[in-house]
């Protein structure tokens, strides 16, 4: 089914998992031969998402939905993960087992899980400003030309992020 931005997910934080379920886990006989999905308990779509990574950056999120076999045609190698992942819903639970056996809980809001990337992209340089990413805005420029089955601003590159070449 495809719910494009209202398709539901669910995100954790690398320490909510990694504490609540790892190391929770370990020689613990109740966790042996057992496995488990680990998610937050906070459960938004990806609206909510990017809702919460502007916030997170100090700002508000401006969403502009595009059509997937527009993107498609248009962006084949930069566009991947977005046509894989974002109209998939998938809720998902934590309960019962998780909690009982290893009182697997999150903590780690979806906003300050946004907040600590940002702070570390900062602190590793790694961080870009909009100006030296201008992808998403070369997208939306040319979503609203009518007739337009490729992007002509000088800006955009269309290459997979995951360095492959994906042509689908």
């Amino acid at each position: 089914m495809d719910d494009g931005p209202h398709a539901l997910g669910d995100l954790a934080h690398v320490s909510d998992v990694g504490r609540g379920g790892f190391v929770a886990s370990l020689g613990n006989t109740r966790a042996a031969g057992n496995d488990y999905h680990l998610t937050s308990h906070e459960h938004t779509d990806w609206n909510g998402v990017y809702r919460a990574l502007a916030e997170a950056a100090g700002a508000t999120a401006e969403i502009v939905y595009v059509p997937s076999e527009w993107l498609r045609k248009v962006a084949p190698r930069a566009q991947p993960g977005r046509l894989v992942h974002l109209p998939l819903s998938r809720r998902c639970t934590t309960t019962p087992r998780p909690r009982r056996d290893l009182c697997f809980r999150t903590v780690v809001p979806l906003v300050e899980t946004f907040r600590r990337q940002i702070r570390w992209m900062e602190e590793t340089g790694k961080l870009r400003g909009v100006d030296e990413e201008p992808c998403e805005d070369c997208l939306v420029g040319a979503l609203g030309a009518p007739g337009k089955d490729r992007i002509d601003d000088p800006r955009w590159v269309d290459e997979n992020p995951w360095g492959n070449n994906t042509e689908n």
